[in-house]
């Protein structure tokens, strides 16, 4: 993958980056990121550019601006075509121009237009993104790896890695994080930086924690921050106001509703037929030892009474088993001897065959078929393998594991949601055994199926929830439905509920958060974070985009 950040068009050679500004502010389990990064253009030529930046699948970009030669430019939405011509008619006529484009859902890039010589230019971006959730109910906060450069010395850079590296003190470095979230926070901790906490009121009368670095940072590592809140598996609601500004689009101006909910229950492990599928191509060659040692840990982890094979892919497949065989030791012996003999040396990427021949295997019989997938998901036909994934729920769950720091979101996302299943990632040097664990959990325990929300609001309020389709859910994972509120209240507060329902196991299952809004929901002050909204409608968007499809594949098929 080829590094992130700012380069030449003409060489790919980096452009500098002299400066670093960050703010984050968290609100329940969404978090808006600001970030400004300032690049020279040390050339004695004007200079054309390309930003690239990754970012997760759960996350999006808001806004853009870049400042440049005193020019502040603020992105604007036009179609892509049209957005294209307007680049390059700015870029005809020697004017500075930039063109904001998404290759996939989880790489975005800016080509930046008749950069000056000895000119600076400013980036600023604004993201919304959902915080993971760890197995112990914190949530991690992971500042992206384009924003923290990271020092290398002479001869020491890793083309595989999709980072920028930079002299350690060249650049300062500002950082500010602010958390408001309505539950107690039992503590805030870094394991890579020490941090300096304090405590103050927001514009909105909000109390809120913020958190700054104790110490400088050294560009050596990323900045991981994890948020413990107390009552981790008590529901709760965020109610966003709505926003004051006449600028903003019509669904803003009314409150939004996130519910959040994390269920703990136990239930008696089932036994399974688990198929591992292991990326053996050649974009793995620097993370294949990371992709055999977690299949290692998955295989020593296999509960009595299951059965097992492993698939490895990459032009073409092949499985160590003809069939899925008991877990016992010898065959574990010969799966081990297998694992440790596995190389990167298969060629292109190809998910969606493997799985296709998966999905058309029979089940051993009265054992579901769990599906395992170990990639940094290189492929390129993403959506081709998530709907084949989604098109065999009956047959098989489907579980990804996402390997290496470049790994696809959108890929290991989105075969873990639309498998009814779930998705990790492991980062370099990350400890594995805690998220094979809870993923192997996760395959071994019932679901809560037929997932619904039941919304109790005031009369004359109109709430759309997304996702429309509640996805299964599983002990241990966190659940995060949200609301846009059509019409709001009026006349004070009104009291709300919604509850979760389901069935576990042939029981009836619930949970129920209350919140309340209120008529003073419906303005918030003008350059609020708006992160409720922002993800909400990222997910509505997102249930449209997929009953398009779904109406798309019928009328093809009644054709």
């Amino acid at each position: 993958m080829a590094p992130a950040g700012l380069l030449s068009k003409k060489d790919d050679a980096p452009v500098p980056l002299r400066a670093v500004k960050v703010e984050a502010t968290v609100s329940g389990y969404a978090a808006h990121v600001e970030c400004s990064l300032e690049y020279e253009n040390v050339e004695t030529q004007p200079i054309e550019a390309i930003f690239t930046f990754p970012v997760d699948s759960s996350s999006a970009v808001v806004d853009f601006t870049a400042t440049m030669d005193g020019r502040k430019i603020k992105g604007k939405v036009q179609d892509k075509q049209q957005a294209r011509e307007t680049y390059d008619d700015a870029m005809a006529s020697g004017r500075s121009a930039f063109l904001m484009e998404s290759e996939r859902q989880d790489i975005f890039t800016v080509s930046v237009g008749n950069l000056p010589p000895n000119k600076n230019v400013t980036v600023t971006l604004s993201m919304v993104m959902e915080l993971p959730t760890e197995h112990d109910g914190s949530v991690k906060f992971n500042l992206p790896s384009v924003l923290t450069p990271r020092y290398s010395g002479p001869g020491e850079q890793n083309p595989t890695e999709n980072v920028t590296y930079l002299p350690a003190s060249a650049i300062p470095y500002i950082f500010n994080f602010v958390m408001k979230i309505r539950a107690e926070v039992e503590k805030v901790e870094s394991s890579t930086h020490k941090l300096q906490t304090g405590s103050s009121v927001d514009d909105e009368g909000f109390q809120v924690m913020v958190v700054t670095l104790a110490e400088e940072h050294r560009f050596d590592k990323d900045l991981v921050l994890t948020i413990s809140p107390c009552d981790r598996h008590k529901p709760h609601a965020v109610v966003e106001r709505g926003s004051t500004s006449e600028v903003k689009p019509p669904f803003l101006t009314n409150p939004a509703v996130s519910l959040n909910y994390f269920p703990d229950f136990s239930m008696a492990e089932a036994v399974s037929e688990l198929i591992f599928v292991i990326d053996r191509s050649g974009s793995m060659s620097g993370t294949i030892e990371a992709a055999k040692d977690t299949l290692m840990l998955f295989l020593k982890s296999i509960p009595d009474g299951c059965y097992f094979n492993i698939v490895g892919f990459g032009s073409s497949y092949e499985f160590l088993f003809p069939d899925s065989v008991p877990y016992n030791q010898i065959n574990l012996d010969e799966a081990s001897q297998h694992t440790e003999g596995i190389q990167a040396n298969m060629g292109d990427t190809i998910l969606l065959q493997p799985l296709q021949k998966i999905f058309s295997m029979p089940a051993k019989e009265g054992l579901p078929k769990q599906v395992f997938v170990l990639t940094d998901g290189a492929v390129s036909n993403t959506h081709a393998v998530i709907s084949e994934v989604k098109r065999n729920i009956h047959v098989a769950r489907c579980f990804a594991v996402g390997i290496g720091s470049g790994a696809s979101t959108e890929l290991v996302k989105g075969i873990g949601t639309s498998g009814h299943g779930s998705s990790e990632f492991i980062q370099s040097g990350e400890r594995m055994q805690p998220k094979v664990m809870r993923m192997l959990k996760r395959a071994l325990s019932p679901s809560v199926s037929d997932v619904h929300v039941s919304w109790s609001v005031p009369d004359g309020v109109c709430v759309i929830q997304t996702p429309n389709k509640v996805p299964p859910v599983f002990s241990g994972d966190r659940l995060v439905i949200y609301g846009l509120v059509t019409k709001g209240p009026s006349g004070g507060s009104h009291s709300c509920s919604a509850t979760l329902k389901g069935v576990v196991s042939g029981n009836p299952f619930q949970h129920t958060v209350s919140f309340s809004l209120d008529s003073s929901d419906l303005g918030s002050p003008s350059g609020s974070s708006m992160a409720v909204h922002q993800l909400a409608t990222k997910s509505l968007i997102h249930d449209l985009q997929c009953e398009a499809l779904s109406k798309d594949k019928e009328r093809k098929i009644a054709e």
